[in-house]
């Protein structure tokens, strides 16, 4: 078996699991130093490729080694599991209104991710170099996950969160030509496009590491999940009479804010245009106050 330990560990990074779950044992099994594959590169790190597996059903204290365990001895890759919303969707049904028991759940999970976010921005190790993907297994309806028709049993959340993740932005939107939204089908494996799978999440991780995808890996093995919006190709600032031109290339539905500001040191910036509609092209706006300025500075801002 190869996996995102494999790559990571064979890469002379550090690897950690922390489950909520008994069966993630398989994990901790798996890639231990007896049945984990062989490390190819130079130098072998071995055939043990998680350095840390901790497994514990309470997720407030398993959170919390985890905390701790990055405070100690940060580790460059680690999967975190948290069973409270599946265990609670069996046990009282996947009940999303305010104040059901597994909107609850789903609750206090959020409290257990703000551990993580405080754990990153409190650490000057972590701030703006550590990224959190969020996913899960299924969905559900009832008590139940087993109709593989069923949009609620088959759609799950895809969250991609930090350096180098367009803040607000719909994966879907970023990705128009290569993922589509499965709407109410569930497309198949052999479908010409291909949803966001909860499989992604592995090479997605590798590539914000920096690391080739798992090998043999079917899905995103291109690891072509854009994450924000490429920086545009063309941007011109030129004259026409005594107003500004600024001509830039737009990509398709992401919106455009212009703003510009004679002092880099101020911080201050104005909007000269908002909500600008990208439509894969060209487009030109007018600053015709630029005259009344000795230097001007222009910035674009990319948002839904």
């Amino acid at each position: 078996m190869v996996g995102v330990f494999d790559v990571v560990h064979d890469h002379g990074l550090s690897t950690g699991e922390f489950a909520s779950k008994s069966k993630f044992s398989l994990f901790a099994t798996s890639w231990n130093a007896v049945n984990g594959a062989s490390d190819t590169n130079i130098p072998d790190n071995g055939r043990n490729k998680i350095d840390v597996y901790v497994n514990n059903s309470d997720t407030a204290a398993l959170v919390n080694t985890l905390v701790t365990n990055m405070s100690n001895q940060p580790l460059n890759y680690a999967f975190l599991h948290l069973a409270d919303p599946d265990a609670t969707g069996h046990s009282y049904g996947w009940d999303i209104t305010p104040g059901s028991e597994y909107s609850d759940a789903v609750k206090t999970m959020d409290s257990r991710l703000g551990r993580l976010f405080d754990l990153i921005d409190g650490d000057a190790r972590f701030t703006g170099c550590t990224a959190i993907i969020l996913t899960a297994d299924h969905g559900g309806a009832g008590y139940d996950h087993s109709d593989a028709t069923l949009r609620a049993d088959y759609t799950v959340p895809f969250y991609v969160w930090g350096p180098g993740v367009m803040a607000g932005a719909d994966l879907y939107a970023l990705n128009p030509a290569s993922r589509l939204d499965p709407s109410a089908n569930r497309p198949g494996y052999s479908a010409s496009m291909q949803p966001i799978r909860n499989g992604e999440a592995a090479n997605v991780a590798l590539k914000l590491l920096r690391l080739e995808p798992v090998p043999g890996s079917t899905i995103i093995a291109a690891q072509d999940l854009a994450l924000t919006v490429p920086p545009t190709a063309v941007f011109r600032l030129s004259f026409a009479r005594t107003n500004a031109s600024l001509v830039f290339m737009t990509v398709s539905n992401v919106l455009y804010d212009i703003q510009t500001t004679t002092n880099l040191n101020s911080g201050s910036w104005n909007a000269i245009a908002t909500n600008i509609i990208g439509n894969g092209g060209t487009t030109t706006n007018l600053d015709i106050t630029a005259p009344t300025s000795p230097s001007r500075f222009y910035r674009l801002l990319l948002h839904f």
